[in-house]
């Protein structure tokens, strides 16, 4: 940005030299991504887990992506309102979730929807999220892999936001399943011990 301030009247082909320090700052801005996401990995904070309202996590997320999120996408929330509170870290959990609908926006590429959805299963004693689209799906390839390190499917992916999404659900006692949707798109269940 100096470069293009300090030199742009200068030089006479002002068009190429703005095209080139565009690219370096957008190249910056990738390599800043890539850091950010690398330490997130790193050192993902100890999981501390308090009682909270699953369901109140799913909103606020939900709000978070009402402001960012595509208007060719919309977001629907379907909520159990029999959930009872359960042993959660609400920030570390909504992380995980911002992941997962990061990769469920930018699997649609005309127009589509995404699904946030929460249920109690009182026999089992069980609560489930399901961030579900209908985008292009997880190539079948990949499928067995999705939640390794530096496995990506996007062009300027790092590979690190499932792998992140694991940890946190792990460090809850949970589990996350990928499954194929009908549609082509994707379906990540997350399950999470619900002790009353």
């Amino acid at each position: 940005e100096y470069i293009q301030r300090k030199y742009s009247s200068q030089i006479q082909d002002a068009s190429t030299l703005e095209r080139y320090c565009t690219l370096i700052v957008q190249e910056i801005e990738q390599l800043q991504t890539m850091v950010d996401e690398f330490s997130k990995f790193a050192r993902i904070p100890e999981c501390i887990l308090q009682k909270a309202d699953l369901n109140a996590v799913i909103q606020a997320t939900a709000n978070f992506f009402s402001n960012v999120i595509p208007a060719k996408i919309q977001l629907h929330i379907e909520t159990d309102q029999s959930l009872p509170a359960l042993n959660l870290d609400a920030e570390q959990l909504k992380q995980a979730l911002v992941n997962l609908i990061d990769n469920a926006a930018a699997s649609i590429v005309e127009s589509g929807d995404i699904y946030l959805r929460t249920h109690f299963d009182q026999n089992l004693s069980l609560a489930t999220i399901e961030v579900e689209d209908n985008g292009t799906g997880v190539p079948v390839a990949m499928r067995d892999k999705i939640f390794e390190p530096y496995v990506t499917g996007k062009e300027s992916g790092t590979g690190l936001g499932l792998a992140i999404v694991l940890q946190i659900v792990s460090d809850h006692r949970g589990f996350i399943r990928y499954n194929p949707v009908d549609t082509g798109g994707s379906n990540f269940r997350i399950e999470l011990p619900a002790h009353l």
